[in-house]
């Protein structure tokens, strides 16, 4: 049965599971409602008399723990334990939270032979009574068997056995290496047979603190990984073989740096449902953001139709991205479903990739689906690891192509380590390529994996006001040929923050479209002298900030080269001035103002200069002038009341009031409370040269006093 996409309720949910279906002959799976889940209760066999229940097991029981964490974070405000999960988006949504239960329950007689189908079917036949049973309790949401899922590989076409690892150029992924290659701080989890952990191409890959088997319904810590076959293996390599060795050797994963996750749940080629949903629960509570699924659900007689609640609710309490092979049968998703492939259809953290040869066509083996197949990479002849210290082969498979979506999703993450599930997601559909597949149903245009497209406009991308997007610093990224669209994800770009690709020593060319209508200060400095086009724009408006082109690289706009013929001396700040250029904003000759100061009282001078700058200023003194009861302004000439300051901190008017010093500052210099400055020797060098920065004295203060005022200190 399929759920609907907004099926979050309590409702219950019921199985359609029957004798023929493949599952487990002694267990049963238990999703517990909001409240049971909630109790935090630690279930025994004594809690379900209506099964003869030998054993119960938590499949949830590190999430349990985490949402334990959150809640009681959320009370104290203290998150110093839960920071990486927070930092990285990947806690759990408590409203949304179900605990799930293995429930095992008592066999018959030990089997005589494996062909015992006597045997096997009363056994199966208890499952399906026990869940009739426990389908009656308030407590427990849904109630099913444990089902058999399998790998997503199908059998080699030696004829593909060539060594050549077509697949990189087609997705585009040298255009991404240039701006990340990972980071080892994204941890990648791949429920597999396992993966060869002295693989020559993979042991430098590997996070050896989180590795587990989960086989037969247990928790296993391995600190060396290993594989029952050699699938999970491929997929491994797929993802994150090492690269730029020295010696070179092997192939070239799609992340370069990688902290790849060995979550093993295959029993000779039986992928149950408790043992997937023990690896969903421990990515969820070890900060695990990116899962790889190369498998599906099946039944005996082949049908690719079941939909399993409980590892369902897995996947939904599961923060992170869930990536899905769309399966091998070549058959149309839409009308004959894949699970766990069309929980993209309804869950926003899931993935389903079906597989492309290098033609672009759609492989003859994939699946397909308008509504149930996200996108497609290549799952053709891939060369990839399999066991063995240094082996290789070729595989044909959806499993394939998940693992390259997997792979540019941890590139995505490496510059952006806070993005969520649902907005990495964006990022790889929103810029794939458009191509048109053929389908047993007739024509589809869908979507095609595009690794540089995908990671340049997510390297751009640090935050959304809603309807517009900012560019902030891009310094963790290396750009090169920096072409911004006009929007991302739907959203328009409107805003380059200040120093928004500022030290990007080796780009190349940057691109900016008409949409942008800020550009902050010293947004391009530093930048190689790289041109920059202002893309259909004869002029730029004037909320580019002055500065937005700090180091003068040459700007073109729709009618060329801008080469600042016009221009207009423009104040820019309260001590430096500079000529803008009229068309493209960069300026040029920023200097200090050149003033005219009139003294007009004891505390207070005007400065005028013909950029337009017009301010009352405070008088300022040097601290080792002489003087008293006044000093001599350091820029009119004119004088300055002062007094004298005692070790106290207290200046003196002539005539003995309180003259407070309000701020310190610099080196050693002050600001009186008549607004008077008083620069030390350490600072009169900075003061000359205007960079030293004076604070403001307040609009009151400044106001307060004029040629008339009879004040002391006036």
């Amino acid at each position: 049965m399929a759920l609907e996409p907004d099926e979050q309720s309590d409702g219950k949910i019921f199985s359609t599971a029957s004798i023929d279906d493949d599952f487990s002959r002694d267990t049963v799976l238990v999703i517990l409602n909001k409240t049971a889940t909630m109790s935090f209760k630690k279930y025994t066999k004594d809690d379900f008399p209506e099964l003869q229940c030998h054993d119960v097991i938590d499949l949830t029981w590190q999430t349990t723990e985490l949402i334990k964490q959150q809640i009681t974070a959320m009370k104290s405000g203290n998150w110093k334990t839960l920071q990486s999960h927070k930092d990285s988006s990947m806690l759990v949504d408590i409203p949304s939270f179900r605990r799930i239960l293995s429930l095992k329950i008592n066999l018959s007689d030990k089997l005589e032979t494996y062909k015992d189908v006597k045997t096997i079917r009363q056994d199966k036949l208890k499952v399906l009574e026990s869940i009739s049973k426990l389908e009656k309790r308030d407590d427990i949401i849904y109630v099913g068997p444990n089902r058999v899922y399998e790998s997503q590989r199908v059998p080699n076409d030696p004829q593909y056995v060539n060594g050549n690892q077509w697949a990189i150029n087609n997705i585009n992924l040298p255009a991404a290496w240039d701006i990340t290659t990972g980071s080892n701080s994204v941890r990648i989890g791949v429920i597999d047979t396992g993966i060869h952990g002295n693989h020559q191409d993979l042991t430098n890959q590997l996070n050896n603190n989180l590795h587990r088997d989960f086989r037969n319904a247990t928790t296993t810590i391995i600190s060396t990984p290993f594989d029952t076959s050699t699938h999970g293996t491929h997929v491994a390599g797929i993802i994150g073989a090492e690269s730029n060795t020295t010696p070179a050797n092997g192939i070239t994963g799609v992340v370069w740096n990688s902290s790849l996750v060995c979550l093993i749940i295959d029993e000779n080629g039986c992928w149950y449902s408790d043992n997937a949903t023990l690896a969903v629960d421990h990515a969820t509570a070890n900060n695990i953001q990116i899962l790889n699924y190369s498998g599906r659900v099946r039944d005996r007689s082949g049908n690719v139709n079941v939909d399993d609640p409980a590892f369902r609710q897995a996947i939904t309490n599961y923060p992170g991205l869930f990536v899905a092979a769309a399966g091998n049968e070549g058959k149309n998703n839409d009308v004959n479903h894949t699970f766990p492939a069309n929980y993209a259809n309804v869950l926003n953290n899931v993935i389903s990739v079906g597989a492309i040869n290098s033609g672009n066509h759609r492989a003859d083996f994939s699946n397909y689906g308008t509504n149930t197949v996200s996108i497609y990479a290549p799952g053709v002849n891939i060369l990839s690891t399999v066991p063995g210290a240094n082996s290789y082969d070729n595989y044909n498979g959806t499993s394939m192509a998940a693992p390259f979506v997997t792979g540019v999703a941890a590139l995505i993450r490496a510059i952006l380590p806070n993005v969520s599930a649902t907005e990495l997601r964006d990022f790889i559909l929103d810029n794939a390529d458009n191509i048109t597949i053929s389908t047993p149903s007739g024509s589809q245009n869908v979507l095609k994996l595009n690794a540089g497209e995908a990671v340049k406009n997510a390297s751009f991308v640090t935050s959304s006001g809603g309807s517009t997007i900012a560019v902030r610093q891009t310094t963790n990224v290396v750009l090169k040929d920096v072409i911004i669209p006009t929007q991302i994800n739907g959203i328009t770009i409107t805003t380059l923050k200040d120093s928004a690709f500022s030290n990007q020593t080796q780009l190349i060319k940057a691109s900016l479209p008409n949409s942008i209508t800020t550009i902050g200060n010293k947004a391009f400095y530093n930048t190689n002298n790289a041109p920059i086009y202002l893309l259909n724009r004869t002029s730029a408006p004037s909320t580019f900030h002055y500065n937005w082109n700090a180091s003068l690289n040459p700007v073109y706009l729709s009618d060329g080269l801008c080469t600042h013929t016009s221009k207009t001396l423009t104040n820019l700040s309260g001590t430096k001035h500079g000529m803008v250029c009229n068309k493209c904003r960069t300026t040029t000759n920023i200097e200090n103002h050149d003033n005219t100061y009139t003294w007009i009282n004891y505390t207070q001078h005007n400065a005028e200069c013909d950029c337009g700058y017009d301010v009352l200023e405070g008088h300022s003194v040097s601290s080792t002038d002489p003087g008293f009861p006044y000093k001599t302004c350091l820029k009119c000439g004119g004088p300055a009341s002062t007094g004298f300051v005692w070790s106290n901190g207290y200046a003196y008017s002539p005539l003995g009031l309180a003259n407070d010093v309000v701020e310190y500052f610099g080196n050693g210099s002050y600001l009186l409370a008549n607004g008077v400055y008083v620069i030390s020797d350490a600072d009169l060098d900075a003061f000359y040269e205007g960079t030293l920065v004076l604070p403001e004295i307040s609009a009151a203060r400044k106001n307060a006093h004029h040629s008339e005022c009879s004040c002391n200190y006036c």
